[in-house]
């Protein structure tokens, strides 16, 4: 199950040419890589294959609640939370 979610990420980095800079913005990188992760829809199909859940995105399924349909809005309103 890691190996799925390290993929992205891995292709991300290979891009980026991995680590090329300061260490500060390769962890902010990885950072804004890990809110997109959490906070994108999952694909159509998967919403159809499990109706029952009815989850939109990987944060929608660990906290039970969106602020809106827009995937942006919610991660949005994750991080004014935060502050």
């Amino acid at each position: 199950m890691v190996d799925r979610l390290m993929k992205p990420i891995d292709r991300f980095l290979l891009m980026k040419q991995y680590f090329h800079g300061h260490f500060k913005s390769a962890e902010l990188m990885l950072n804004v890589l890990a809110l997109c992760i959490n906070f994108a829809p999952f694909a159509p199909r998967t919403k159809y294959k499990h109706k029952d859940s009815g989850f939109l995105s990987r944060s929608h399924t660990l906290n039970h609640k969106i602020v809106d349909q827009n995937w942006l809005k919610n991660l949005l309103a994750a991080l004014l939370a935060r502050e």
